[in-house]
């Protein structure tokens, strides 16, 4: 490497002189940043920096001009340097207004314009360069504004009555002058190109290869200043002491002599020096202005940065800025390493790390904690437990509000406080930044397309909830199942943390919703039974500010408090208007999930009019549900604008009847109790008892249906009591059960009375006062005895009796006790009296077959 210095004898030779001035330099920085109510650039080793300019001056290493640049350009205006009328040759040399004009204040202005910058961007980038030529400077074209993209977009947006209550509307030229920002810094690239600053995996490689190529130039040797940030109380800080493994923001300010590069090697490299990481890859543009003028390339350990052959002008120098995020990974054990930058940029010290882990009381989470010596005074130790259920709800609801505007809610939340304990039990904070690592003992599962977020509640006070996601520091890693496998983060205070899985809500969107079957005079009250189940008609349409999603994500609806949604998985269509047209998306999917509350909605991408509701901004449909409300339904939220009253009808009854029909081919009643609830009713009491002698329960037999927490609280032969907890209306419970008959105890067969099969079942309910009772008289016809002849139809046996009677012969057969039900002790067969004049008995005897038991 070149470097080129003009030799000049040192005005200062004696080492009085050079501690007056490092005094004096020291003395009107500090007066120009409270004047100015600056920042300056660079930290703590300004002084230094400083006073190594002067000793360059001195030993002839720096021009006279080049030195007072580099003053100036730190902040530094009123300096003996720039006291003398000529310099050593006695030439003439510009007064000191001139000079800060001419060498370096317009360079110091840009460096702080461009730091501005850098802070904006630092967020969402992990690089970032930027370099001019001097003449650019001189002409003042360095236009650096600081505006973004979301900032541009409500200018475009804006309202008639935000028009109206900012005054006036942003003229097209604003709009244009933050447009060209983002284009001269983020070039005309996509989106997701800005935002990560990469390309896709194709062009990266081909910028490797290019660039690697080439045999670069080191630039460490022409680094001037420098400025190294951490986060600190939430805010990225300047610093010059740091922790292992700490992220930190590093930007370097360099000069580059006008004949170090040429169209032939237009690229430098800076090698990053022992201890420091780039924490991620990355390709991107190189800005000047309001155009790109190259490429670079973030590796690990290095940051190459090629221009173009057309940017790199023969005798020109190019001062500039590079910025990237690296972690200080010293290899040494020292409980201090020092770490120079390069060139003038100064150094940075980096405390020796210490970690601990500690598993969840639930076991679910193992966290280690990383931080440097001196964060503590003492040891300490790390204690890790999940959030309790109440605590965890009143987390939820508050993530819900803060997710409201971004029409985002909580489907899954992990809440878990960690805290730091000193030996005498006591919770400390640390006194700088804790990096920690949270990992799942198994994954957590997240549904497709859903988002991420990491809160902290910092003080475990709820209005003071911090979003961690889109901090540089936090990083959630996922297995190769997508699922959410460890969360790093860094803080400065502890208390509780909180992942959350969020879904896409889209409850804005309803727009009115009918309650079929409930009673309404104006759509807006509704009187409904308590624990009914009603049909439900929520209607979804968009609006020219409320859009849905234009994928096939799933979108979510809430299930507001005071209704409860029955299950169910079916589709929906939804209707376009286009003028007289109407196109209809068949197929969407809708699943109702209780369980998590919310339900879910699904785009038919594979339908034929998909690409119609892409490019609608008027898509409707309806979510056909079922549920019911119950007491606490005074007031249901269905959306912001759809609010209904809900008068809720709690008078209730239970109605119970009784049925049986005797089967003689078993000998039993069978027997059905139907209990049916009008209303909500609790605690309800079902007893059943039989009265009559000749019946006997088969306790066995009883099967409930229609309740799986009824229960039998008692049962004998004489009857059973069942227990009901809870009835909803129109819900029915029926008991079935057998009795068996005694036929001995039954003294006249045909004739059965109610005190023999008696049966009376009743229900109570708590706070009605009369008892609903039925009974059932079994209707038993019964004999044992079964008599039939036949008629012997023969011509030949058939005579004429003396009184003119025809004789015929009949054949009478005798069954007695077929079923086997009871015991006889005889068969007694008479002719009836009033027959025996022309009936007798004859034939050669009486056959009979008698079977056992």
């Amino acid at each position: 490497m070149k470097k080129h210095f003009t030799e000049l004898t040192p005005c200062f030779n004696s080492r009085f002189k050079k501690q007056f001035m490092s005094l004096l330099m020291a003395s009107a920085i500090l007066a120009l940043s409270i004047m100015r109510d600056a920042q300056p650039v660079i930290a703590a080793y300004r002084d230094n920096y400083i006073n190594s300019i002067i000793e360059g001056y001195e030993s002839g290493e720096l021009t006279r001009e080049e030195a007072r640049r580099a003053l100036t350009r730190n902040g530094v205006t009123d300096s003996p340097i720039f006291d003398f009328d000529e310099d050593s040759d006695g030439n003439k040399i510009s007064t000191k207004s001139d000079l800060s004009v001419k060498l370096g204040e317009a360079e110091r202005r840009l460096d702080d314009k461009i730091m501005a910058g850098i802070d904006k961007i630092s967020s969402n980038r992990s690089c970032f360069v930027y370099a001019r030529h001097e003449d650019d400077i001189k002409n003042n074209k360095f236009a650096f504004d600081i505006s973004t993209k979301s900032e541009i977009q409500k200018k475009k947006t804006a309202t008639a009555s935000e028009i109206k209550e900012n005054g006036k509307k942003a003229t097209a030229s604003e709009i244009k002058d933050s447009e060209d920002f983002d284009e001269s810094i983020m070039g005309k690239e996509d989106d997701s190109r800005i935002k990560s600053g990469d390309n896709n995996s194709a062009e990266k490689e081909n910028d490797e290869k290019d660039l690697e190529s080439e045999d670069a130039i080191e630039i460490n040797d022409y680094l001037t200043i420098s400025s190294v940030k951490h986060l600190s109380h939430g805010k990225l800080t300047e610093a010059t002491e740091f922790d292992s493994n700490e992220k930190i923001n590093v930007t370097l300010f360099f000069n580059i002599p006008g004949e170090t590069l040429s169209p032939e090697e237009s690229s430098v490299v800076y090698v990053m020096p022992e201890g420091l990481v780039a924490v991620k890859d990355e390709t991107g543009d190189v800005r000047s202005n309001d155009r790109t003028i190259g490429r670079y390339v973030l590796k690990e350990d290095s940051l190459i940065i090629r221009f173009d052959e057309s940017f790199v002008k023969k005798g020109k120098d190019i001062d500039g800025a590079f910025y990237f995020k690296a972690k200080a990974m010293p290899e040494n054990e020292d409980d201090i390493t020092e770490i120079e930058l390069g060139g003038q940029a100064g150094s940075i010290s980096i405390y020796k790390a210490l970690s601990q882990t500690a598993v969840s009381d639930d076991e679910k989470v193992s966290v280690t904690a990383s931080y440097g010596i001196s964060t503590f005074e003492g040891d300490v130790s790390l204690r890790v437990s999940a959030v309790k259920s109440e605590d965890k709800k009143n987390a939820e609801e508050a993530f819900n509000k803060l997710l409201k505007d971004e029409k985002l809610y909580v489907r899954n939340l992990y809440t878990y406080d960690i805290s730091f304990i000193d030996e005498d039990g006591n919770e400390v904070e640390p006194d700088g930044n804790v990096s920690i690592s949270m990992e799942f003992t198994e994954p957590v599962v997240t549904e497709e397309n859903s988002e991420v977020k990491i809160y902290h509640i910092e003080n475990n006070d709820l209005n003071r909830v911090k979003d961690l996601t889109e901090s540089s520091e936090t990083v959630v890693s996922e297995d190769s199942d997508g699922a959410v496998q460890k969360i790093e983060f860094s803080s400065e205070s502890f208390s509780k943390y909180a992942m959350v899985e969020t879904g896409i809500n889209i409850a804005d969107l309803a727009e009115n919703v009918f309650i079929e079957g409930a009673y309404s005079d104006d759509g807006k009250t509704w009187t409904v039974r308590e624990g009914k189940n009603y049909k439900l008609k929520l209607k979804f349409k968009e609006t020219n500010d409320n859009q849905f999603p234009d994928n096939d994500t799933w979108m979510t609806y809430r299930i507001p408090l005071g209704l409860y949604l029955e299950d169910t998985e079916t589709t929906f269509p939804a209707t376009i208007e286009d003028g007289s047209t109407s196109y209809i998306v068949e197929g969407n999917r809708m699943v109702v999930d209780s369980t998590e509350g919310i339900v879910g909605f699904q785009w038919n991408k594979n339908s034929s009019n998909y690409n119609m509701l892409l490019n609608s901004t008027n898509v409707e449909f309806y979510a056909e549900l079922e549920g019911h409300f119950d007491k606490t339904s005074k007031r249901v939220m269905f959306s912001d604008t759809v609010v209904r009253e809900i008068v809720v009808d709690d008078s209730h009854r239970v109605n119970i009847k009784k049925e049986g029909y005797y089967d003689n081919k078993d000998n039993k009643i069978h027997y059905t109790v139907t209990a049916s609830a009008e209303g909500v009713s609790e605690n309800i009491t079902i007893e059943d008892k039989i009265d009559g002698k000749a019946l006997s329960l088969d306790t066995d037999s009883i099967r409930i249906k229609g309740s799986d927490k009824a229960v039998i609280s008692s049962k004998d032969s004489r009857g059973f009591t069942i227990k009901v907890p809870k009835m909803n209306d129109d819900e029915i419970i029926t008991i079935d059960y057998t009795a068996s008959v005694n036929l001995q105890s039954i003294d006249n067969y045909s004739q059965i009375s109610f005190d023999e099969t008696g049966n009376t079942v009743t229900v109570k309910v708590p706070g009605i006062e009369n008892v609903i009772d039925t009974h059932y008289e079994s209707d038993i016809s019964y004999s044992s005895i079964v008599k039939y002849g036949t008629l012997v139809d023969d011509p030949a046996k058939v005579s004429t009796a003396s009184n003119g009677c025809t004789v015929r012969d009949v054949t009478w057969t005798i069954h007695a006790n077929d079923e086997k039900l009871t015991s006889i002790a005889y068969i007694k067969d008479t002719i009836d009296e009033a027959s025996r004049s022309c009936m007798k008995y004859s034939g050669k005897g009486i056959h009979v077959e008698v079977t056992n038991y």
